[in-house]
């Protein structure tokens, strides 16, 4: 069963209240026994020195039946185990057990004048004896002997036990209505409150009002339901303005949603327009000027047939163009397939085929071994293939040429990262880097369609990465990503 706030508080009130009434029963009785030993130990040795003092005469005058009533007289008390007189050589002078008296004892733990009290057991039971001296003059001419027991002194007997119980009983029939009570007048409607107050944080009941009985009760529970009150009407405007704007936000998505896929849907007919319809021209143009090449050549100066080499590169650079904008657009629309994949393998894969096309070029290269990363495998190796051709490419140029691939970690995050000691370019002009269509050196300088660095920066963003460069010219660039 749930509990409320106030109804463990009174709860936890009335435990601490009677354990605090227990502790403090069990001190004023502890100290009561230590109280009742102590006043038994100070008649003690009254006794025993009443005894040392008192058998003076008798022990000068060696009157043993005027020394026998006095060690009669001071065992008056019954918790008194044994009284006896004994010489300074140890024998025992007079007993309150008759049978002892002439028997022989050790003094050794004794002092000339001081009072000794000594623990030992007596008939298997836990005793106390006070020794004093009795003194004429300067000599001690015997030593009184008074023994007893505390076992007699409970520390909690029947009688008291009945007090505390009579007590702890009267206690717990005031504090009992006393916590009821409290659970009532506090904890109920506390509990009340905050159900509703849970049910609204909730989204539950939001017109509900608070139980006007809380609301018309003028202490601090009275007070926060009249505060929650106003700020439930509060929050009833605000949700009634809420979920007008949410239906008007619902009704714009949708409407934006709609223009986006007929966006989407016109883009996949401009590409499949692109792929079929502009690409077929172009291939029967590039045919058709390689047929009037070869087989007109004869009749063709030497002018004509420049034009016509110039008309297949223009439609062959056409036909790459139109193929890297195929790309990128496709690159927007295609599913991430993450997994983690070995940038090493993918560079050394990508080298070995430049190699293979460019058996002239002799370059150093430098790929760090297992460079691992979470990624999709088909467009990683398009981000590879555009960085290191690139690379191969603006090195062309340069002798001892040298590319590097490799990984750092600055802050916690890998950094992946191309290098090469080729031309480079101006830092100035940076910004436009990634732009489609965008280059940093002219076309007889060295080819390209400008789409490449576009589709790897898309290919980046995708990976919720980024991707940044510094270079200078005839110095060489460097490439750097992300990824995630």
């Amino acid at each position: 069963m749930h509990m409320g706030l106030f109804t463990r508080l009174s709860i936890g009130l009335t435990l601490i209240l009677l354990l605090s009434l227990l502790t403090l029963a069990f001190l004023l009785l502890k100290d009561r026994h230590q109280q009742l030993i102590s006043e038994r130990t100070q008649q003690a040795i009254g006794q025993v020195k009443t005894l040392a003092n008192g058998s003076l005469d008798a022990l000068i005058t060696e009157d043993y039946e005027l020394l026998e009533r006095w060690v009669t007289s001071v065992m008056s008390g019954d918790y008194y185990l044994y009284a006896y007189l004994s010489s300074p050589d140890g024998i025992i002078l007079t007993h309150s057990d008759v049978a002892l008296t002439g028997s022989k004892i050790k003094h050794s733990s004794v002092g000339t004048s001081a009072l000794v009290k000594v623990k030992l057991q007596y008939q298997s039971r836990e005793a106390t004896e006070v020794i004093y001296p009795a003194i004429v003059g300067n000599k001690t001419i015997a030593y009184a002997h008074l023994a007893w027991s505390d076992d007699d002194i409970k520390f909690i007997n029947t009688s008291t036990m009945l007090t505390i119980l009579g007590v702890i009983a009267v206690f717990l029939i005031i504090l009992i209505p006393a916590s009821v009570w409290l659970v009532r007048y506090y904890s109920l409607p506390f509990e009340r409150l905050t159900k509703a107050i849970t049910m609204i944080s909730l989204g539950e009941e939001k017109r509900q009002d608070i139980d006007k009985s809380l609301t018309q009760r003028n202490d601090e529970i009275g007070k926060l339901a009249r505060a929650f009150q106003d700020m439930q009407g509060r929050l009833n405007i605000a949700w009634d303005e809420i979920q007008g704007e949410e239906q008007r936000l619902r009704k714009e998505v949708d409407k934006r949603t709609t223009q986006l896929q007929q966006s989407n849907a016109e883009l996949e007919s401009f590409s499949y327009s692109v792929s079929h319809d502009l690409r077929a021209p172009l291939r029967s143009i590039d045919g058709f000027s390689q047929i009037l090449i070869e087989e007109c050549t004869s009749k063709l100066d030497k002018q004509d047939l420049d034009s016509l080499k110039r008309i297949r590169e223009a439609s062959q650079r056409m036909s790459a163009l139109i193929n890297s904008l195929l790309e990128l657009s496709r690159i927007g629309r295609a599913e991430l397939t993450l997994e983690t994949i070995n940038l090493t393998e993918v560079a050394d894969e990508i080298i070995e085929n430049l190699r293979m096309t460019y058996p002239q070029r002799q370059v150093d290269i430098h790929i760090e071994s297992n460079i691992k990363a979470n990624c999709d495998r088909n467009m990683i190796m398009i981000v590879f293939e555009n960085l290191l051709n690139n690379a191969w490419k603006y090195s062309a140029k340069t002798d001892n040429a040298r590319i590097e691939v490799g990984c750092k970690i600055i802050d916690w995050q890998k950094i992946y990262f191309v290098r090469d000691n080729g031309a480079g370019f101006d830092m100035h002009y940076a910004s436009k880097l990634f732009g489609a269509f965008q280059r940093m050196h002219n076309d007889k300088e060295f080819e390209g369609t400008g789409i490449g660095l576009a589709t790897v920066q898309r290919i980046i963003h995708r990976h919720h990465g980024r991707i940044w460069a510094e270079a200078a010219v005839n110095k060489g660039a460097t490439f750097f990503f992300t990824l995630g």
